[in-house]
C-alpha cells in the first residue's frame, strides 16, 4: 500500500512522516520490554515444572525407603542343632522350607602301612605337613625316630591335624600311623610329604591293610580268604 505524505502549507520543510515514524518506534519500546519479559516468564515456568518432576521422582524414591524401613529384610534361620547354616540369597518366596541331610562331611584321614612296633623306627629328617595350602616341615631325629614320637610330634605342632598310633590287632605288623584332621569336609583336607631316611618312612599311599594268616583260626570249616579290596584307604 502507498505511502501518502502528510504536509501543512504553514510548515514547508518539515517532514511529518519521519516524525510519526519516530513517534511510533518510541512506542514500540515499551512492547519490545513487555515481550523479553514474557520469554523469561517462559522459560522460568520451564525450570519451575522441571524442578517439579524432580521433585516428584525424589518422593517416590522417599516412599520406597521408608516402605523399605517399615519392612524388615527377610532373614533366614534353621531349628537347633541343624547340621548346616542358611542365608538369604536373592529373592525367595517367605515360608517353611524342610531340608533333608543324607550325608555329613567327615574328616580327612589316612594310615600308614604296619609297623611292628610302635616303637619302630621311622627315619631321620623332615615330615611335612600341607593344611590349606600352609606346608609345615617338622624335624625328627634321634629324640623322636619312632612311630610314636612322629605321632606326638604331628599333634604337638597344632597344624589342624591330629595323629595317633592304632593296634590293628594284624599279625605280624599291628601298628599304624593314622593321621586325621580336626575339620571335617574340604576344610580340613591335608597332604603328607616324608623326607624320612634310615628307619621305614610312613607309606600312606598303599592300599595294603595288612598281611593275612588263617594260622590262628579254629573250626571244622575250611576258612578261605579271598576277594578284592576296592575303595579308599582306611
Amino acid at each position: 500500500m502507498a505511502t501518502s505524505a502528510i504536509t501543512f502549507s504553514n510548515f514547508t520543510g518539515l517532514d511529518f512522516n519521519q516524525i510519526l515514524k519516530a513517534e511510533a518506534a518510541v512506542l514500540q519500546i515499551p512492547v519490545s520490554s513487555l515481550d523479553n519479559q514474557l520469554t523469561g516468564v517462559n522459560t522460568a515456568i520451564s525450570v519451575l515444572g522441571t524442578i517439579n518432576g524432580d521433585f516428584t521422582t525424589l518422593q517416590n524414591a522417599l516412599s520406597a525407603l521408608n516402605t523399605s524401613l517399615t519392612i524388615p529384610p527377610a532373614a533366614a534361620s534353621v531349628s537347633a542343632n541343624a547340621p548346616f547354616t542358611a542365608a538369604v540369597v536373592g529373592a525367595p518366596q517367605n515360608g517353611t522350607y524342610n531340608v533333608t541331610v543324607s550325608q555329613l562331611a567327615s574328616a580327612a584321614s589316612l594310615a600308614s602301612q604296619g609297623y611292628a612296633s610302635s616303637t619302630s623306627s621311622v627315619g631321620d629328617g623332615t615330615f611335612t605337613i600341607t593344611v590349606g595350602g600352609t606346608a609345615t616341615p617338622l624335624t625328627i631325629n634321634a629324640s623322636n625316630d619312632t612311630l610314636s614320637g612322629l605321632a606326638a610330634a604331628i599333634t604337638a605342632a597344632a597344624l589342624g591335624v591330629s595323629a595317633q598310633v592304632v593296634n590293628t590287632g594284624a599279625p605280624g605288623t599291628p601298628y599304624r600311623l593314622e593321621i586325621t584332621s580336626n575339620a571335617t569336609g574340604s576344610a580340613g583336607a591335608f597332604a603328607i610329604t616324608s623326607g624320612l631316611s634310615g628307619g621305614t618312612s610312613p607309606n600312606f599311599a598303599s592300599s595294603a591293610i595288612g598281611p593275612t594268616t588263617t594260622s590262628a583260626l579254629t573250626g571244622t570249616a575250611v576258612p578261605t580268604v579271598g576277594g578284592t579290596y576296592t575303595g579308599s584307604l582306611s
